[in-house]
């Protein structure tokens, strides 16, 4: 091991890394979550998914994933994510949720981000939609396109009713010209975003792709809340 190592070792004995949620040291790694914290994530169960398919309205995908319950864990996650900068959170849910769905997947997926309008995205610095995508990709390889525009910057859906969410996301989005043959010659695509409440987002993304081709179209995300009369 070189001086320069031998120095970064010692620094993680006397200031160890800490877990991002409950401040759990982590020696030798880089920030991240505990062994702990993420056994402790709520694993949405396989017969859910039809479930919450059935409360979308009108429907534009064939069918959903989603890897966790919307836990206190994954909010933190999402915030730090989010709001913090802290874009490394992105990749790594992507890599903790392709843990989870990658038997669903097919052998070589395709992973459309959710995008965001280009004003939020300067402010932002990114697209956690795009980071967690390649984060699904360095778990479950496949191929990451971001093959749709956002060309309203609409208001935030967190503070909006479902039916409010649905007329906000009306026509927001637009396909890349470079990218319709790709998305015509896909057989599945995977619309990845970070949450999936009400649906309303990935449904008009889904909408929107589904005017060009006849593939398989698969909502995908990290988490949801849990319809509670699922248990």
């Amino acid at each position: 091991m070189s001086v320069v190592n031998w120095q970064s070792a010692g620094l993680s004995l006397l200031f160890p890394n800490q877990c991002l949620y409950c401040g759990a040291p982590l020696w030798f790694q880089s920030p991240d979550l505990c062994d702990k914290c993420i056994e402790a994530l709520e694993k949405v169960p396989s017969g859910y998914y039809s479930i919450y398919k059935s409360n979308i309205a009108d429907p534009h995908f064939d069918s959903v994933l989603i890897a966790f319950s919307y836990s206190a864990i994954i909010q933190e996650l999402f915030e730090k994510m989010k709001y913090q900068g802290q874009k490394e959170l992105a990749k790594l849910a992507g890599k903790l949720a392709g843990q989870i769905l990658g038997e669903h997947l097919s052998d070589v997926p395709v992973f459309i981000p959710v995008p965001l309008h280009i004003r939020k995205e300067r402010q932002r610095g990114y697209n956690q939609a795009s980071l967690i995508a390649h984060g699904l990709t360095s778990i479950n390889d496949g191929a990451v396109l971001h093959a749709v525009s956002r060309i309203k910057n609409t208001v935030s859906q967190t503070t909006l009713d479902r039916d409010q969410r649905i007329d906000n996301m009306a026509n927001v989005f637009r396909i890349r010209k470079k990218f319709k043959e790709d998305i015509k010659r896909a057989r599945v695509l995977y619309l990845v975003d970070d949450v999936i409440t009400t649906g309303a987002t990935i449904n008009e993304l889904a909408r929107t792709i589904r005017k060009i081709t006849e593939a398989k179209i698969i909502a995908l995300a990290v988490a949801s809340p849990i319809i509670k009369d699922f248990y």
